[in-house]
């Protein structure tokens, strides 16, 4: 059941990455206009969003649920499927102009990330030399 709720966010949100690099594209000039420093962090944002919905699509593809700790691997791929949404929500709403740069959802969206990678080597430690 969650892999496929990871592989339809991953997929979804890859459509839309997509569809958002042509509107920037296009209708932007691809960002161009832009100066340098909002420019980067619409960027890096978009990269970001492209991450977390690649995560996602890999796990639904390819993870397999182990047999011990399967509560605590449930609740941690839980917190990646979490993780798109934030970051599209930063990528579209959050400010991108210099002065005013505070991306506090967007870097929930990274943290959440960055806090599923550590829990997830965790929990792999601890199944891998956890005696039966």
């Amino acid at each position: 059941m969650i892999k496929s709720i990871q592989l339809w966010v991953g997929i979804i949100g890859m459509v839309l990455f997509l569809l958002s690099g042509q509107y920037f594209a296009l209708v932007m000039n691809g960002l161009q206009d832009l100066a340098d420093a909002p420019r980067l962090l619409l960027r890096s944002s978009h990269v970001y969003f492209f991450f977390g919905c690649f995560i996602n699509i890999i796990f639904g593809l390819y993870y397999v649920e182990p047999k011990r700790l399967r509560w605590y691997f449930n609740a941690n791929q839980s917190l990646i499927i979490a993780s798109p949404f934030l970051l599209a929500y930063g990528f579209m709403f959050e400010s991108f102009n210099a002065p005013d740069i505070d991306r506090a959802i967007g870097i929930q969206g990274a943290i959440i990330l960055f806090a599923w990678l550590v829990t997830t080597a965790i929990g792999k430690l601890i199944v891998r030399f956890k005696r039966p």
